[in-house]
């Protein structure tokens, strides 16, 4: 038996079902200007994307946790406290990374920010930036950072001892 299958194509029908599914997902221009603000398991799902993509694109992404802390570098215990100055801290760094980077909360007083497009070298312009717009709300509290790059999938695989 031989079965022959034949694709028909409406390109009328198509082009008008995806141009009006694209107009469905195309963000409003004012959310553009901002960074993209999601949850933990959003941003998880996001920071595995990332990871498969830079395999092609050889594109340098960071990871930056910022963490809330007093002046002896302890993180913030207080709820009450850390509720106010989560929101600073949210804030500034929604006002200091670009449009295409990716922010989520990630503990009391912690955030974890993706990087898009940026070599680690400029990962202290970006901490500069958040610290001065947090240094606005006149608080002795400080933000520290951790940066980690992003490695594509078969990088950390090597780096595991798994390729």
């Amino acid at each position: 038996i031989i079965l022959r299958c034949t694709q028909i194509y409406y390109p009328s029908i198509s082009t008008a079902a995806l141009r009006n599914i694209q107009e469905n997902m195309t963000e409003q221009l004012e959310k553009v200007q901002e960074p993209y603000q999601c949850n933990w398991m959003v941003f998880r799902e996001i920071y595995h994307m990332v990871a498969r993509m830079i395999e092609r694109s050889g594109q340098q992404v960071q990871l930056m946790l910022c963490t809330l802390t007093d002046m002896e570098e302890h993180p913030i215990r207080s709820d009450e406290c850390a509720e106010v100055l989560s929101r600073y801290i949210w804030e500034s760094i929604c006002r200091s990374i670009r449009a295409g980077d990716v922010v989520t909360r990630y503990g009391k007083g912690q955030y974890l920010v993706l990087l898009i497009n940026t070599k680690p070298e400029d990962c202290q312009e970006i901490q500069k930036r958040i610290d001065a717009q947090f240094r606005k709300k006149d608080t002795v509290y400080e933000i520290r950072y951790s940066v980690k790059s992003v490695r594509s999938l078969n990088n950390a695989k090597d780096d595991q001892g798994l390729s």
